[in-house]
């Protein structure tokens, strides 16, 4: 037992983290290994690179600083230093955006490109209108003879409801939001870039009103899962919330897919979970549902982080109370299954079904093996999430598994490790992994702020910059590799 309290140790596992953090970034930078699976899918790098921004490294140490007095000084100035931790983090995620090849413009591309995403098309075409949304939806998912099933084959249909929302909405009102990036999507004219119907500025204008909404929902999902450890009342509360804050990088990197979306849902999941365990309210664990639910119809992804909602209320309670708690998230998956239906017009088994028989279809026509890219899989796994994230989950295994809030780690463990080795989502698992990022964010920050090894100086600087570190690899890669299909 003490070897096995030794090895997944939150300061071992911070270490080998910080080690593989240095060793991912020489991975990308020095070395012309392919990531990815020659023949199926790698990532390009670009060439040249563009250069990292020096102000990212002043950002990082600020945010460091405010963590480091957050749990050093008074407990009257830790709203103030958090809020400047959580600035430090805006700033960040908007510098490695403002890099790349063309800036925020580039991310404008995925929503435009059919191959990238693939709901603007239909949302152009066949917007929502409710006397026949459900011919619209069946017709959404079927797919044509002889091509591949694309996302929106194997996603239910609330992205392109989204999206067709968005873009009925406030014409030009993306380009309001920020003239300066509308100034830039007009001036590269990147939406010449799509295939019709697509490549029209009223469709770039839509694009970018989406990618405001992901970058929205990046940012709020990360302050609801620094509400999710504060409910928890971490010794350190700094140390905390510096993964969280810095340690979003395939939400980052993926901003103008509907990724980032799902990773603000799943944080508000999160939320409304935690708010349920820690305060023995109904409400909580209904509303974590009603999201969870909700999420599903975006993507079948949601499966994971329900059966994690679960599990957790299980292991966290006893008697009436988990009844209680377990029927009231029922209701909240309820209510969402009955509002879908409504919205659609079509059962909301059917709609499970047909997307994952498509699925299927798509697994059998790529023919992307297992045993190939499972070493990918965990590249991904530490690229896209960052190794303090991937890794932290490993301490739930240190024992003492009656504890509701460890029963409740192992859980996500559990969860992480099934998309991790299930081979649902082979070579495409790092930006899917946004999904599930929250959680992995969530149990990082549990173990830095609750831990009595991280009271000790090297441990703690260990851990920080761990969780520092991830936000350097995440400019790392928006700075190398090309992370949209098309070329602008």
């Amino acid at each position: 037992m003490n070897i096995q309290r030794l090895a997944f140790s939150p300061a071992v596992i911070a270490a080998a983290a910080l080690l593989l953090t240095g060793g991912s970034i020489a991975i990308v930078t020095l070395t012309g290994i392919p990531l990815g699976v020659s023949g199926d899918w790698v990532w390009q790098r670009l060439d040249p690179p563009t250069p990292l921004p020096l102000s990212l490294a002043v950002i990082l140490a600020v945010g460091g600083m405010a963590a480091f007095c957050c749990d050093r000084r008074a407990s009257g100035r830790r709203p103030l230093l958090l809020a400047l931790l959580f600035l430090c983090g805006f700033a960040a995620d908007w510098l490695v955006l403002d890099g790349g090849r063309a800036g925020l413009a580039e991310n404008v591309l995925a929503p435009l490109d059919r191959f990238t995403t693939g709901y603007l098309q239909p949302a152009l075409t066949a917007p929502w209108r409710p006397d026949d949304a459900a011919a619209n939806t069946r017709q959404l998912l079927t797919v044509p003879a002889t091509e591949y099933p694309a996302h929106s084959h194997v996603h239910p249909p609330a992205n392109w409801f989204l999206t067709s929302l968005v873009h009925q909405w406030a014409p030009d009102a993306g380009h309001r939001l920020l003239p300066s990036t509308a100034r830039l999507v007009d001036t590269t004219q990147l939406w010449l870039c799509a295939a019709p119907p697509a490549n029209t500025p009223e469709a770039a204008d839509t694009a970018l009103k989406l990618t405001w909404l992901f970058w929205a929902a990046l940012e709020t999902g990360k302050v609801l899962v620094a509400a999710a450890l504060l409910m928890l009342r971490p010794h350190r509360p700094g140390l905390a919330l510096l993964p969280v804050v810095f340690g979003s990088g395939a939400a980052v990197l993926f901003l103008g897919h509907y990724d980032t979306l799902y990773f603000g849902l799943t944080a508000a999941a999160l939320a409304a979970i935690t708010a349920a365990c820690r305060f023995r309210c109904a409400s909580g664990a209904a509303a974590g549902g009603l999201i969870l639910g909700g999420g599903a119809f975006f993507s079948l992804g949601f499966g994971a982080p329900i059966a994690v909602a679960a599990a957790a209320l299980t292991a966290g309670f006893r008697g009436i109370r988990r009844q209680q708690l377990l029927a009231s998230l029922l209701a909240g998956l309820m209510m969402a299954g009955i509002a879908g239906w409504w919205i659609f017009q079509v059962p909301p088994w059917e709609l499970a079904l047909t997307c994952w028989r498509n699925h299927r279809i798509f697994n059998d026509m790529a023919d992307r093996r297992y045993l190939l890219w499972l070493p990918y899989q965990i590249l991904d796994a530490l690229l896209f999430c960052g190794p303090l994230a991937a890794l932290m989950p490993l301490t739930a295994l240190r024992g003492r598994y009656r504890h509701p809030l460890n029963a409740c780690l192992l859980v996500i463990l559990t969860g992480w490790l099934y998309l991790l080795f299930g081979g649902a989502a082979i070579g495409e698992f790092g930006r899917l992994t946004a999904l599930y990022l929250p959680l992995l964010l969530f149990a990082a920050g549990v173990a830095g702020g609750r831990d009595r090894i991280f009271a000790k100086p090297i441990p703690y600087a260990c851990f920080a910059l761990t969780a520092m570190g991830a936000m350097v690899l995440t400019a790392v890669l928006r700075s190398t590799l090309k992370l949209v299909s098309v070329d602008g």
